[in-house]
């Protein structure tokens, strides 16, 4: 019997031996300098994260959370930024945000139901019923039609809201998203990609400080984004920790249920294929998370639609590409006004 545990024993701990090794191999390492940035960071003081005027919509039950950052000068109209899945409205960094506001527009962004301070959803829903919550935040907003922007999910948030009232979507820009996730002529997530984020997680989340919890979020994010900067870095830890002091947090119910949503969507091959709504689609070429070739097919299918393709980016909103995503906006939203004309 003694001989036996003793062998019982070597095998369990062979196993979890194993497990660690696997671990560390598979975890993405803290990016350069993210320690340094977080320490700086936690030490000084917390800067602002919202600019503009708040409110809530009802949505049924539930209460959705939106921001509405006026213009600066003559307003030129209105953005409106969806974000993805498991995110909330700060998640779209400052330094996107404000030279939108500074070129003349009013921008709006929310917090998904579930995240940031939107009430939670007892049921699951759909992705019809996200995209009716940004209606009704530009119905609060007296918006009769606005610029909307969405990213990974929120783009197909935003494919919703263009196919079911394309009247009230000026010009459309998809973001590292898709029209059809689960289309078998298209690859899908890179092989290992999701056990890398449970490898990253684990290795540097463990065990929970405030220190630690910070690091796996930029590691997560790195195993995504592919490059992160020293500016994007200080931008994520600002907002997550503005998020954890000030508002609710990470809802991991929230994220099962936008899951859920997903996975209900069908393709939106045909009815997209019909808009006439000026259209942009932008991906990085080193997406692995939804490959570039998704935002390839979107735009082959959309008629007119601009494809432009961030050379080196990956599932992120990479500062490095901030300009040029303007600049594609910029020329964009023109188009629509020069079309109205």
């Amino acid at each position: 019997m003694k001989k036996f545990l003793l062998n019982f024993l070597a095998i369990i701990g062979a196993l979890f031996l194993t497990v660690i090794v696997m671990i560390f191999a598979l975890a993405e390492p803290v990016p350069d300098r993210a320690e340094v940035i977080i320490e700086e960071v936690l030490s000084g003081n917390l800067p602002e994260q919202i600019h503009g005027d708040t409110g809530r919509v009802a949505a049924g039950d539930l209460q959705i959370w939106y921001e509405s950052i006026p213009a600066k000068g003559e307003p030129k109209g209105t953005i409106l930024l969806i974000m993805g899945l498991g995110g909330n409205a700060l998640e779209w960094p400052l330094y996107f945000v404000q030279p939108l506001v500074e070129a003349g527009y009013q921008v709006v962004r929310f917090d998904n139901r579930g995240t940031g301070l939107s009430s939670s959803s007892d049921v699951p829903f759909s992705m019809e019923d996200m995209a009716d919550d940004a209606f009704l935040i530009m119905d609060n907003l007296n918006i009769p039609a606005a610029h909307i922007m969405g990213m990974s999910m929120g783009g197909m948030i935003a494919q919703m809201m263009a196919i079911d009232q394309p009247q009230r979507v000026s010009t459309l820009t998809l973001f590292i998203s898709s029209a059809h996730l689960n289309d078998p002529g298209l690859p899908s997530t890179e092989r290992g990609t999701f056990a890398k984020f449970i490898a990253t997680g684990i290795r540097h989340g463990i065990p929970h400080t405030q220190m630690n919890a910070l690091k796996s979020t930029i590691s997560v994010r790195k195993v995504v984004a592919q490059e992160l900067s020293d500016r994007r870095i200080r931008s994520l830890v600002e907002q997550g920790l503005y998020n954890e002091n000030y508002r609710k947090g990470f809802n991991p119910k929230a994220f099962q249920h936008q899951i859920q949503a997903l996975n209900k969507l069908e393709s939106r091959y045909g009815p997209l294929s019909k808009l006439n709504i000026p259209t942009l689609v932008l991906h990085g070429t080193h997406d692995p998370l939804i490959p570039v070739e998704h935002g390839v097919r979107a735009a082959s299918i959309i008629p007119g639609a601009r494809l432009v393709l961030l050379e080196g980016m990956g599932h992120d909103l990479s500062d490095e590409h901030t300009e040029e995503i303007h600049k594609e906006m910029f020329s964009l939203m023109k188009k629509d006004v020069f079309d109205q004309g």
